[in-house]
This record gives C-alpha cells, sequence and structure tokens, in this order.
C-alpha cells in the first residue's frame, strides 16, 4: 500500500499541500495548467523554488490578485463540474466544499445553499483544492495520514470583519480531529488546509513505511521561530 504522510509542524494551508506535493515528485504542470482547464484564462499558476528559515522547499504562486468572491457553494460546484477534471477529482473536491460550506453554516447560523464564500471562493483557492486532488490521482491515490494540527492564536480582519484565531470556521473543521494549541501569533491553518485534511486523511498512527521521497511547501507567512511549511513524505507500507 502507497503511504502520503503530511507533517504538519508549523500550521497548513491547501496552496502548502499542493506545494508539498509537487517538491515531492508530482509534475508542476498538471497544476499549472489546472486554471485553462478550470475555465479560468486570466489565471496563472507557477511553483518557486525558496528557502524558509535554511530549509527548501516550493511554494505556489499566481499572476494576478483574483477579486471573485462571494460565490455560493453551488456556483463552486458548478465551476469544478464544467472543469476538464475527472470524475474522481470532481467528486473529492465537491465534498472538500461542502465540508467548507457545512462549516460556514454553523459558524454564521445560515442553511449551507445560502453560504457565501468569500476568501475559500476565489479562483485560486479553487486550483488549489482541486489541484490537490490531481495531485493525489497522479500519484496513484495513496492512503493519506496526517500528524496532529497545530493551532496559532490572535485576532485577524477577514471579509467579516474582526475574528479570533483560529478562525470559527477552521475550529468547525477541526472538530473531532487531534489538534494542539502553540504560542504562535497569527493564521497556522486556513480552511481550505483543514478541510481537505479533514476529508482525505486519517489521523490515527501512520503505518510503518519505506520512505521514497519528500516534500515541503512553503507557506506566505514567516514565522519568526519556525519554518511556515508543511513536510509530505510517500513511501510504501511495510505490512
Amino acid at each position: 500500500m502507497t503511504i502520503l504522510y503530511f507533517d504538519c509542524f508549523a500550521g497548513v494551508s491547501g496552496h502548502m499541500l499542493l506545494a508539498a506535493l509537487c517538491d515531492l515528485g508530482v509534475d508542476p504542470n498538471l497544476i499549472a495548467e489546472l486554471p485553462r482547464r478550470l475555465n479560468m484564462p486570466n489565471l496563472a499558476a507557477a511553483f518557486t523554488t525558496c528557502e524558509c528559515h535554511g530549509l527548501r522547499g516550493l511554494t505556489l504562486d499566481f499572476s494576478r490578485a483574483d477579486g471573485a468572491g462571494e460565490r455560493t457553494l453551488n456556483e463552486v460546484i458548478r465551476i469544478i463540474d464544467r472543469a476538464d477534471l475527472s470524475d474522481g477529482v470532481k467528486q473529492a473536491s465537491g465534498r472538500a466544499y461542502s465540508r467548507l460550506a457545512a462549516a460556514e453554516a454553523r459558524v454564521h447560523n445560515a442553511p449551507a445553499e445560502r453560504v457565501h464564500f468569500h476568501e475559500v471562493g476565489r479562483d485560486q483557492a479553487i486550483v488549489g483544492v482541486t489541484g490537490f486532488y490531481v495531485a493525489l490521482e497522479a500519484l496513484g491515490s495513496p492512503r493519506v495520514y496526517s500528524s496532529p494540527l497545530v493551532l496559532g492564536c490572535g485576532i485577524a480582519r477577514v471579509a467579516h470583519g474582526v475574528i479570533p484565531l483560529p478562525g470559527p470556521a477552521v475550529m468547525e473543521l477541526v472538530r473531532g480531529l487531534p489538534v494542539k494549541f502553540i504560542e504562535q501569533e497569527g493564521e497556522t491553518i486556513t480552511p481550505t488546509g483543514a478541510a481537505l485534511l479533514a476529508e482525505s486523511a486519517d489521523f490515527g498512527s501512520c503505518p510503518e513505511m519505506i520512505a521514497s521521497a519528500v516534500g515541503y511547501g512553503v507557506g506566505a507567512k514567516p514565522f519568526p521561530d519556525r519554518p511556515n511549511m508543511v513536510r509530505a513524505v510517500l513511501g510504501k507500507s511495510r505490512e
């Protein structure tokens, strides 16, 4: 059995997961062509090699800031359904977005179909979510495991106003998952990162494996005392 383990020692975002998978060995061109396959011709995605606290990794960059937001779950699902993607990628991406909508619905006490996505409804976020499942498909759909998720502290300003960190939607998404709070000011886990792992990963002990590849995905925000990275390890189970 092929195993993919995410070591989220500093936090996680959807773009960090995807960058780690491409650093691990997934062809970056599969992700670079996603905007075209998602009918987003004005958006370009590329990976850049960078250094974080002395460690090399990849970061996912986009060609332009995307102002498109305020999308509902149904609008996002329509974009994904019309894309040139496999049925498996479409279904998995739809489940991740449904999980995001359910979390937002609980936070705002509204039906999931009436939730309006802001940051997670933008083109870049949709590329990140679908790209994660495209990458897993390219790896042969391994069994995914994750370390406990680390949660920072502080406040942040978002579309709805000022919120405590971790964000309320993130706290809904990590219900039932192993987490630990750390003295790190700022957002360590984004809603897309939490949704992708909550939907796709087992959080029990990772089975013993023979590691064959390692990749690092770098986050956008620098942390003073730790590298803002996700580490992905691919291997074969010894069982």
